[in-house]
């Protein structure tokens, strides 16, 4: 007998009657394969999960950007202004002693020109004093005071001769007297020039070389502060890397610097940046700064390129909390830097990236799926498949990773629990 006899015998009601007859057929039979099946719970057609043993690793993102742990600043050494004549080009690489810089050296050139020649003239001063005229002052002071000496002697004679006579009554005592007078003189004489040669060799030579030497070394400092003026006219690269301009506020615009420029000293005006040692820098909130020390093991996953995970591992967590800009006052962070294990060569200074920072690593601990825990109240709860259907249990939780839970108590290995 075929369907439409069938409906046309029995009439509408038995036909519904037969369809809520096979429905609960089937329905049994789905509860029968659902005890059997881990795929579907006994009563509620959903999926189950079993509760196993493993490594529960917990993952906290950070969002971070990629910078070179070693970056020099390049700016000008000159006092005041100086123009730049002369620029490498933005982006190239350089290795130590290639030109990054060079400025206007005309001025500084001039001015150390006449520095030498004014650092000659002193020095030729100088060795004028102390190998010439003083020793000429000296000589002559000595020969003069020798020349008094002898004539001293000649004049002692000459009273003697004259005292002698006196006494024969040939010679009166008044000239005697003019005798004495001009041995006197003569002994003062030679006493004044002694005491001159005493001062100009241990007071006014010393005095006058002095500052000669004075003025020589005021003038050697001067030349060579012109000489490293001068240095500064180019400045060379001190490491290898790759060149990045700052921006600056020239002629009331904010921009890169070119060649016509004229800058300050130690005015920023580009930096060369180490593309073989990177390290990413990321902000922690306070909330979340107890989780993440020194020492961490990292995933960074630069934004440019999705299929690139680099091994990484927190270097250092900044003891100081600040606020960040764009952000609530009330809010904390911790600056942090992560070294990378693997310099990969597409990696590139500026580039950002995501960084699972694992905070959390437990090897054998019993673990449950997220999906298969709800809260009530706060208590965790789990839906477990037993033979007499579907028991809930409290759970007591452990660590909770990104997928799974941790599982103190409430469950065993091996038993399967409803997903929600």
């Amino acid at each position: 007998m075929g369907f439409s006899e069938f409906k046309q015998r029995f009439g509408g009601v038995a036909f519904v009657l037969v369809v809520l007859l096979a429905a609960t057929a089937v329905a049994a039979l789905v509860v029968g394969l659902d005890a059997r099946d881990p795929a579907f719970s006994a009563n509620q057609g959903q999926q189950l999960a079993t509760v196993e043993r493993g490594d529960l690793v917990v993952r906290q993102p950070y969002e971070g950007r990629i910078d070179s742990r070693n970056v020099i600043s390049v700016a000008s050494r000159i006092q005041g202004q100086a123009t730049v004549v002369e620029l490498v080009a933005e982006g190239s690489q350089v290795a130590p002693g290639d030109l990054l810089v060079r400025f206007d050296g005309a001025e500084i050139e001039a001015d150390l020109t006449r520095q030498r020649t004014d650092l000659t003239l002193r020095s030729a001063e100088l060795r004028k004093l102390r190998d010439g005229d003083h020793p000429m002052a000296l000589r002559k002071l000595r020969g003069q005071i020798a020349e008094q000496r002898r004539a001293l002697s000649n004049e002692q004679a000459y009273l003697a001769d004259s005292v002698e006579l006196a006494n024969e009554q040939l010679l009166s005592e008044a000239e005697v007297k003019e005798q004495k007078a001009k041995v006197d003189a003569t002994a003062r004489r030679i006493q004044g020039l002694e005491a001159d040669l005493a001062v100009t060799e241990e007071t006014l030579h010393p005095i006058a070389i002095e500052r000669a030497k004075a003025s020589y070394d005021a003038a050697r400092m001067t030349l060579d502060r012109a000489e490293r003026r001068l240095a500064g006219v180019e400045v060379r690269a001190t490491t290898a890397g790759v060149v990045a301009y700052r921006q600056l506020h020239l002629d009331g615009t904010y921009r890169s610097v070119r060649v016509g420029d004229s800058v300050y000293a130690n005015q920023p005006l580009m930096q060369v940046l180490d593309f073989f040692d990177l390290v990413v820098h990321i902000t922690i909130p306070e909330s979340e700064v107890s989780a993440v020390h020194e020492g961490n093991l990292v995933l960074v996953h630069p934004t440019a390129y999705k299929d690139i995970a680099i091994d990484g591992v927190v270097e250092h967590v900044s003891g100081l909390a600040q606020t960040l800009p764009n952000k609530p006052s009330w809010q904390r962070y911790f600056r942090a830097t992560l070294s990378i294990s693997d310099q990969h060569p597409l990696l590139r200074p500026g580039m950002s990236a995501v960084n699972q920072v694992i905070t959390h690593h437990e090897t054998g601990v019993l673990l449950i799926p997220r999906r298969a825990v709800r809260f009530v109240d706060g208590q965790p709860l789990a839906s477990v498949v037993t033979r007499n259907g579907v028991e809930l249990r409290d759970l007591v939780l452990g660590a909770r990773g990104e997928r799974q839970f941790a599982v103190v108590e409430g469950v065993q290995a091996g038993e399967r629990v409803v997903l929600q």
